[in-house]
Protein backbone atom coordinates (compact mmCIF):
# COMPACT_ATOMS: atom_id res chain seq x y z
CA UNK A 1 0.00 0.00 0.00
CA UNK A 2 1.17 3.50 -0.41
CA UNK A 3 0.03 4.71 3.35
CA UNK A 4 1.98 3.98 6.10
CA UNK A 5 0.96 1.87 8.58
CA UNK A 6 1.85 0.74 12.08
CA UNK A 7 2.50 -2.39 13.18
CA UNK A 8 3.03 -4.13 16.23
CA UNK A 9 3.57 -7.66 17.21
CA UNK A 10 2.19 -9.04 20.47
CA UNK A 11 3.64 -12.38 21.67
CA UNK A 12 1.52 -14.66 23.58
CA UNK A 13 2.48 -16.08 26.57
CA UNK A 14 2.79 -19.42 28.38
CA UNK A 15 -1.27 -19.75 28.79
CA UNK A 16 -1.77 -18.27 24.94
CA UNK A 17 -2.74 -14.52 26.62
CA UNK A 18 -1.92 -11.26 24.80
CA UNK A 19 -1.99 -7.38 25.20
CA UNK A 20 -1.15 -4.42 22.92
CA UNK A 21 -1.67 -0.58 23.38
CA UNK A 22 -2.33 1.68 20.26
CA UNK A 23 -2.51 5.29 20.01
CA UNK A 24 -5.03 6.78 18.42
CA UNK A 25 -6.80 9.77 18.37
CA UNK A 26 -10.47 9.38 16.77
CA UNK A 27 -12.89 6.41 16.35
CA UNK A 28 -11.30 4.43 13.30
CA UNK A 29 -10.90 0.48 12.63
CA UNK A 30 -7.57 -1.55 12.51
CA UNK A 31 -6.47 -4.86 11.27
CA UNK A 32 -4.90 -8.03 12.89
CA UNK A 33 -4.32 -11.18 11.83
CA UNK A 34 -3.22 -14.48 13.23
CA UNK A 35 -2.06 -17.40 11.50
CA UNK A 36 -3.45 -17.44 7.97
CA UNK A 37 -6.68 -15.31 8.99
CA UNK A 38 -7.62 -11.51 9.82
CA UNK A 39 -9.81 -9.30 11.25
CA UNK A 40 -11.20 -6.11 12.00
CA UNK A 41 -11.81 -3.88 15.33
CA UNK A 42 -13.77 -0.96 15.92
CA UNK A 43 -11.88 1.14 18.38
CA UNK A 44 -12.31 4.93 20.04
CA UNK A 45 -9.37 7.07 22.27
CA UNK A 46 -9.27 4.73 25.89
CA UNK A 47 -11.39 1.79 24.56
CA UNK A 48 -10.08 -1.81 25.99
CA UNK A 49 -11.46 -4.53 23.95
CA UNK A 50 -10.71 -8.01 24.83
CA UNK A 51 -10.26 -10.92 22.61
CA UNK A 52 -10.64 -14.59 22.77
CA UNK A 53 -9.62 -16.70 19.25
CA UNK A 54 -9.11 -20.05 18.45
CA UNK A 55 -6.19 -21.12 16.63
CA UNK A 56 -7.42 -23.52 14.74
CA UNK A 57 -10.18 -21.68 13.25
CA UNK A 58 -7.70 -18.38 12.50
CA UNK A 59 -5.91 -21.17 10.28
CA UNK A 60 -8.59 -22.55 8.14
CA UNK A 61 -11.03 -19.89 7.68
CA UNK A 62 -11.08 -16.90 6.06
CA UNK A 63 -13.41 -14.92 8.11
CA UNK A 64 -13.41 -16.60 11.25
CA UNK A 65 -15.56 -16.43 14.41
CA UNK A 66 -14.20 -15.39 17.31
CA UNK A 67 -15.42 -13.43 20.92
CA UNK A 68 -14.68 -9.72 21.34
CA UNK A 69 -15.99 -7.63 24.31
CA UNK A 70 -15.56 -4.62 26.90
CA UNK A 71 -16.06 -0.69 26.44
CA UNK A 72 -17.77 0.16 22.77
CA UNK A 73 -17.23 -3.30 21.48
CA UNK A 74 -20.85 -3.39 19.80
CA UNK A 75 -19.05 -1.94 16.06
CA UNK A 76 -16.32 -4.50 16.30
CA UNK A 77 -19.53 -7.82 16.53
CA UNK A 78 -21.31 -6.04 14.32
CA UNK A 79 -17.51 -5.63 11.35
CA UNK A 80 -17.44 -9.59 12.47
CA UNK A 81 -20.80 -10.70 11.75
CA UNK A 82 -20.98 -8.88 8.54
CA UNK A 83 -17.44 -9.90 7.12
CA UNK A 84 -18.18 -13.45 7.80
CA UNK A 85 -21.86 -13.33 5.80
CA UNK A 86 -20.67 -11.52 3.00
CA UNK A 87 -17.99 -14.43 2.48
CA UNK A 88 -20.88 -16.03 0.06
CA UNK A 89 -19.95 -13.13 -2.64
CA UNK A 90 -16.29 -13.73 -2.71
CA UNK A 91 -15.46 -15.34 -5.85
CA UNK A 92 -18.69 -15.79 -7.27
CA UNK A 93 -18.20 -15.45 -11.26
CA UNK A 94 -21.30 -13.23 -11.72
CA UNK A 95 -19.61 -10.46 -9.78
CA UNK A 96 -16.36 -10.81 -11.63
CA UNK A 97 -15.56 -7.19 -13.13
CA UNK A 98 -15.14 -7.36 -17.39
CA UNK A 99 -12.21 -5.14 -17.72
CA UNK A 100 -12.43 -5.47 -21.33
CA UNK A 101 -15.74 -3.80 -21.80
CA UNK A 102 -16.39 -0.17 -22.48
CA UNK A 103 -16.25 1.75 -19.95
CA UNK A 104 -19.64 2.94 -19.68
CA UNK A 105 -20.62 -0.88 -19.32
CA UNK A 106 -18.45 -1.31 -16.77
CA UNK A 107 -19.56 1.76 -14.38
CA UNK A 108 -23.07 0.24 -15.02
CA UNK A 109 -21.99 -3.28 -13.74
CA UNK A 110 -19.73 -1.59 -10.97
CA UNK A 111 -23.14 0.32 -9.90
CA UNK A 112 -25.32 -3.13 -10.09
CA UNK A 113 -23.04 -4.48 -7.95
CA UNK A 114 -22.82 -1.42 -5.35
CA UNK A 115 -26.88 -2.26 -5.22
CA UNK A 116 -26.41 -5.67 -4.39
CA UNK A 117 -23.89 -4.81 -1.67
CA UNK A 118 -26.14 -2.05 -0.30
CA UNK A 119 -29.15 -4.51 -0.38
CA UNK A 120 -26.34 -7.17 1.53
CA UNK A 121 -26.04 -4.44 4.05
CA UNK A 122 -30.25 -3.65 4.58
CA UNK A 123 -30.83 -7.08 5.04
CA UNK A 124 -27.82 -7.50 7.57
CA UNK A 125 -29.21 -4.35 9.73
CA UNK A 126 -32.84 -5.43 9.40
CA UNK A 127 -31.30 -8.65 11.20
CA UNK A 128 -28.72 -7.37 13.34
CA UNK A 129 -29.65 -3.80 14.39
CA UNK A 130 -26.09 -2.92 14.39
CA UNK A 131 -25.02 0.41 15.82
CA UNK A 132 -24.80 3.64 13.80
CA UNK A 133 -21.00 3.57 13.53
CA UNK A 134 -20.79 0.56 12.01
CA UNK A 135 -23.32 1.06 9.00
CA UNK A 136 -21.10 4.42 8.27
CA UNK A 137 -18.21 2.20 8.26
CA UNK A 138 -20.03 -0.71 5.96
CA UNK A 139 -21.19 1.94 3.53
CA UNK A 140 -18.04 3.59 3.22
CA UNK A 141 -15.92 0.02 2.91
CA UNK A 142 -18.61 -1.05 0.07
CA UNK A 143 -18.20 2.30 -1.87
CA UNK A 144 -14.05 3.13 -1.79
CA UNK A 145 -13.51 -0.51 -1.97
CA UNK A 146 -15.13 -0.62 -5.33
CA UNK A 147 -12.09 2.23 -6.15
CA UNK A 148 -9.33 -0.62 -6.51
CA UNK A 149 -11.75 -2.01 -9.34
CA UNK A 150 -11.48 0.84 -11.09
CA UNK A 151 -7.78 1.65 -10.51
CA UNK A 152 -7.26 -2.52 -12.31
CA UNK A 153 -9.72 -1.33 -15.09
CA UNK A 154 -7.42 1.88 -15.61
CA UNK A 155 -3.92 -0.44 -15.71
CA UNK A 156 -5.72 -3.19 -17.70
CA UNK A 157 -6.85 -0.59 -20.15
CA UNK A 158 -3.19 1.04 -20.23
CA UNK A 159 -1.43 -2.56 -20.68
CA UNK A 160 -3.76 -3.01 -23.78
CA UNK A 161 -2.78 -0.07 -25.34
CA UNK A 162 -7.13 0.71 -25.52
CA UNK A 163 -7.69 4.37 -26.14
CA UNK A 164 -10.34 5.92 -23.78
CA UNK A 165 -10.86 8.85 -21.57
CA UNK A 166 -9.85 8.76 -17.80
CA UNK A 167 -13.38 8.40 -16.61
CA UNK A 168 -12.36 6.48 -13.44
CA UNK A 169 -12.00 10.13 -12.14
CA UNK A 170 -15.06 11.52 -13.03
CA UNK A 171 -17.82 9.01 -12.21
CA UNK A 172 -18.72 11.29 -9.01
CA UNK A 173 -19.17 8.25 -6.45
CA UNK A 174 -16.11 8.76 -4.71
CA UNK A 175 -15.03 11.91 -2.66
CA UNK A 176 -11.49 12.96 -1.66
CA UNK A 177 -13.42 14.82 0.99
CA UNK A 178 -15.46 12.90 2.74
CA UNK A 179 -14.64 13.28 6.41
CA UNK A 180 -17.47 10.49 7.46
CA UNK A 181 -15.13 8.06 5.90
CA UNK A 182 -11.94 8.53 7.69
CA UNK A 183 -12.81 5.96 9.95
CA UNK A 184 -12.14 3.49 7.38
CA UNK A 185 -8.72 2.50 6.69
CA UNK A 186 -10.29 1.14 3.35
CA UNK A 187 -10.74 5.13 2.85
CA UNK A 188 -7.24 5.73 3.67
CA UNK A 189 -5.82 4.02 1.00
CA UNK A 190 -8.01 5.62 -1.04
CA UNK A 191 -6.66 9.05 -0.12
CA UNK A 192 -3.07 7.37 -0.56
CA UNK A 193 -4.25 6.10 -4.35
CA UNK A 194 -6.31 9.10 -6.05
CA UNK A 195 -3.70 11.44 -6.44
CA UNK A 196 -1.12 9.26 -7.79
CA UNK A 197 -3.22 7.55 -9.95
CA UNK A 198 -5.41 10.35 -11.26
CA UNK A 199 -1.94 12.53 -11.77
CA UNK A 200 1.11 11.06 -11.71
CA UNK A 201 0.06 8.13 -13.72
CA UNK A 202 -0.91 11.20 -16.41
CA UNK A 203 2.98 13.03 -15.89
CA UNK A 204 5.77 11.30 -17.95
CA UNK A 205 8.53 13.11 -15.48
CA UNK A 206 6.68 12.08 -12.52
CA UNK A 207 6.45 8.52 -13.85
CA UNK A 208 10.22 8.49 -14.41
CA UNK A 209 11.29 9.75 -11.21
CA UNK A 210 9.41 6.73 -9.66
CA UNK A 211 12.29 4.66 -10.95
CA UNK A 212 14.85 7.24 -9.11
CA UNK A 213 13.27 9.00 -6.25
CA UNK A 214 9.40 8.37 -4.96
CA UNK A 215 9.57 11.13 -2.67
CA UNK A 216 10.82 13.61 -5.91
CA UNK A 217 7.81 11.94 -7.73
CA UNK A 218 5.29 12.23 -4.97
CA UNK A 219 6.17 15.79 -4.10
CA UNK A 220 5.96 16.29 -8.14
CA UNK A 221 2.30 14.96 -8.02
CA UNK A 222 0.64 16.82 -5.02
CA UNK A 223 2.35 19.94 -6.05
Amino acid sequence: MLFRSIEQIAILDSLGNFRTELEIFNPQDIGLSYGNSSFTLYLHPGDSLYLNIDADLFKKDIYPYYEVSGKNSATSQNIRDYLRSHTRFLGDPKYEPKYNKPFNEFLSDIKKQLTVEDSVLHEFYKHNKPTNEFLNWAKNDILYSSFSIMINYNVYNDRNHNKYKREIFNTGLYRSDDDSAIVNSIYVWFLSLYPIAKYAAADSIAMQLMKTSVQNSFTRTFD
